[in-house]
């Protein structure tokens, strides 16, 4: 027998003819002595939320990507080991767990979410997200030279084991600029 998704079905059988043990194998408790059962997890659609399509990399507040997995009925079922990654470790990280992004420099962010299936609902398909995150603009002044940095936020460093600012130096240089 064939049962599709959403149907309602009944065993019905005298004491001892099997329905008991049929429903253990349907749920995998029991293995059959002959015959195939095959069992097909319901598909789910994974949707990712909590993101903007661009950031300040200086932004105060970043964002923590939260996923919906829902069935074709539009019911929600979350079940299932949640993780996500980052696919430009060099632009963003992201907490496996907790969805969590850390910028890490100016770029496009691209973050993936996998959830992995259950007894009852198969893995839905891994899905991607992408934002942008815009460089922040950095003024360094020391004596009579001002730097506006665009881009990787330089380092700065003294020379020569001193704190005056003429041994002050630039230990990474951005990768872009206007020198005054």
């Amino acid at each position: 027998f064939e049962i599709a998704q959403g149907d309602t079905f009944g065993l019905i059988g005298h004491n001892g003819s099997g329905k008991s043990t049929m429903l253990k194998c349907l749920a995998k408790i029991l293995r059959p002595d002959a015959g195939t059962i095959a069992v097909t997890a319901a598909a789910r659609t994974l949707t990712l939320a909590g993101y903007d399509a661009s950031y300040a990399f200086d932004a105060a507040t970043k964002p923590t990507i939260t996923a919906t997995a829902k069935t074709s009925d539009n019911a929600t079922h979350n079940n299932g080991t949640l993780t996500f990654s980052s696919n430009s470790t060099g632009v963003c990280t992201i907490n496996s767990t907790s969805g969590l992004v850390a910028f890490v420099n100016s770029g496009t962010c691209s973050i993936k979410a996998s959830l992995g299936a259950d007894t009852l609902y198969a893995a839905p398909a891994d899905t991607t997200i992408t934002f942008t995150i815009n460089a922040a603009a950095v003024t360094v002044t020391s004596a009579a030279k001002t730097m506006t940095a665009l881009g990787t936020i330089p380092t700065l460093t003294y020379t020569n084991g001193t704190n005056d600012a003429d041994n002050l130096v630039f230990s990474t240089l951005p990768t872009c600029g206007v020198y005054d």
